[in-house]
């Protein structure tokens, strides 16, 4: 699934004048969850999957992505030192 499909899903879109509302806007909206972004979900979680030991490699091919963006962004030295926080 690419970034645009999901995205629509997440969010909600329009068409032949009809508004579908995403299921995860629709969540926020209703404040069941906190609104976060879909690019602001996807890092925590890369983050937190390489924190937790998973590898590079294996967090860039769930992500769909190569490992040198993994790498580059989503490695943080201390990641480990901070709380993940509950919502």
């Amino acid at each position: 699934m690419n970034l645009r499909i999901s995205d629509r899903f997440w969010r909600g879109y329009s068409t032949k004048g009809y508004q579908y509302k995403g299921v995860v806007a629709e969540l926020a909206e209703q404040g069941i969850i906190p609104y976060l972004s879909i690019y602001s979900t996807r890092h925590t979680f890369a983050t937190w999957a390489i924190a937790s030991g998973a590898s590079p490699e294996k967090v860039a091919y769930w992500l769909g992505d190569n490992v040198q963006t993994v790498l580059s962004y989503y490695c943080h030295p201390d990641v480990t030192k901070s709380e993940c926080p509950d919502f």
